[in-house]
C-alpha cells in the first residue's frame, strides 16, 4: 500500500502545482478504511483537493449506512482542511 500511497500524493501534488486544485474519489464502505487513514496523515494542500465518494448506494447522511457520515466520523483531519462538502440532495 505505501507504493499506492506515494503514487496517490504525487498525483495529488502534481495537480495542485499545475492547476491549483486536485480531486480524489474514495471507495465506499469498508475496503479503502486503510487507504484513508494513510491519506489522513499526508501532508497534502486538503483545501485545494475536492474529495468525493463513489458508492452504489444513495440514502441520506444521518443513515447509518452513509459513507459521508463514515468518513466525517473517522476522518476528521481530512475534512477539516476541506472548504467545504458538496453533496447530491436526495
Amino acid at each position: 500500500m505505501k507504493e499506492a500511497l506515494e503514487k496517490i500524493q504525487k498525483i495529488l501534488e502534481k495537480s495542485i502545482l499545475n492547476y491549483d486544485k486536485a480531486s480524489i474519489i474514495i471507495s465506499g464502505g469498508s475496503s479503502p478504511t486503510n487507504l484513508v487513514h494513510a491519506l489522513n496523515n499526508l501532508d497534502i494542500e486538503w483545501k485545494k483537493v475536492k474529495v468525493m465518494l463513489l458508492d452504489e448506494r444513495l440514502v441520506k447522511e444521518n443513515n447509518e449506512h452513509s459513507n459521508e457520515q463514515y468518513l466525517k466520523k473517522n476522518f476528521l483531519k481530512i475534512i477539516l482542511r476541506m472548504p467545504d462538502i458538496k453533496k447530491l440532495e436526495i
